[in-house]
């Protein structure tokens, strides 16, 4: 659904969905009800091809109808909520996953490859490389940082900043510490805090080494078809004063949060095995797609 001027007021109530981070102590978990029932089709045009890693979603092209649930009240609209009444900006369909500054791994785990053709068969506009195209503003209103493991880039993270500002969606993969370090939260942190999310990436926790079904928040578009979120071995996120649980394991840790700020929002998911290894299982194929959903 679109920002609801529910979602506005409680954002501006308890100071979250501003750059300058919140105003007190309050939680904002609480999020607007769902009232939509119509459907939306992703309809953007298919760009790049797909190579190397086969898809295990074993998907056949074509569009996707993206089906929008009634979510039951207190489910969190990702939909970002804006300081005024006026209608949210046009953000782009197109979703391009970065794979720069050591990302793209671990191949276990991780496959970017399989990402992709699990959009661009959706009809989705996607592309996938470890630099940013020249046309990224004009196509792409999601933006996907696929575990970089190193520095991460400064100009990358500076067109996450205006994407997010525009009204946009940046989504942040991480990979586990647990029996060695296969991500960086430290660099993830340093980049939720720059734009002002209380988001935070943990690299232990989280689910053990099997196949664990999070509870998830109704939190359209993103959950719109999605009933069942499938995880693996993974880290965790402390979702902090503004941010809120999509994805949680039955009485413990948040998986994948999500959090509003201004027009846009920011994602940040503690599991690679999610884009790869379960890919195909649940409804993760699904979530991926309505990336291009806002």
């Amino acid at each position: 659904m679109n920002r609801t001027a529910a979602t506005a007021f409680l954002a501006l109530l308890i100071g979250c969905g501003n750059p300058e981070g919140p105003s007190s102590d309050n939680s904002a978990s609480t999020g607007a009800e769902s009232t939509q029932g119509s459907t939306g089709e992703i309809t953007s045009t298919v760009a790049g091809s797909v190579g190397g890693t086969t898809d295990p979603s074993g998907s056949t092209s074509g569009s996707v109808t993206a089906a929008s649930d009634d979510a039951s009240s207190g489910g969190a609209d990702s939909s970002s909520s804006g300081s005024t009444g006026e209608p949210p900006p046009e953000v782009p369909a197109g979703v391009f996953l970065w794979t720069g500054s050591g990302g793209g791994g671990p191949g276990t785990d991780l496959y970017p490859d399989a990402v992709l053709a699990t959009l661009t068969d959706a009809g989705v506009d996607a592309e996938l490389g470890d630099a940013l195209p020249a046309d990224f503003e004009a196509r792409f209103g999601t933006l996907v940082y696929l575990n970089p493991t190193e520095d991460f880039d400064p100009p990358v993270n500076a067109a996450a900043t205006n994407l997010v500002e525009a009204g946009g969606r940046v989504v942040l993969v991480m990979e586990h510490c647990k029996n060695g370090c296969w991500g960086n939260a430290e660099g993830h942190n340093d980049l939720l805090s720059s734009l002002g999310s209380s988001l935070r990436m943990v690299g232990d926790g989280g689910a053990p080494l099997s196949d664990t079904a999070l509870v998830l928040t109704p939190t359209p578009p993103l959950t719109d078809g999605v009933s069942d979120l499938i995880v693996y071995y993974s880290g965790h996120v402390e979702v902090g004063v503004c941010g809120a649980a999509l994805g949680a394991m039955d009485g413990g840790d948040v998986i994948i949060g999500v959090e509003s700020l201004g027009w846009g929002e920011v994602v940040a998911v503690a599991d690679s095995s999610v884009l790869g290894y379960r890919l195909a299982s649940g409804d993760n194929e699904r979530f991926v797609q309505n990336w291009a959903l806002h």
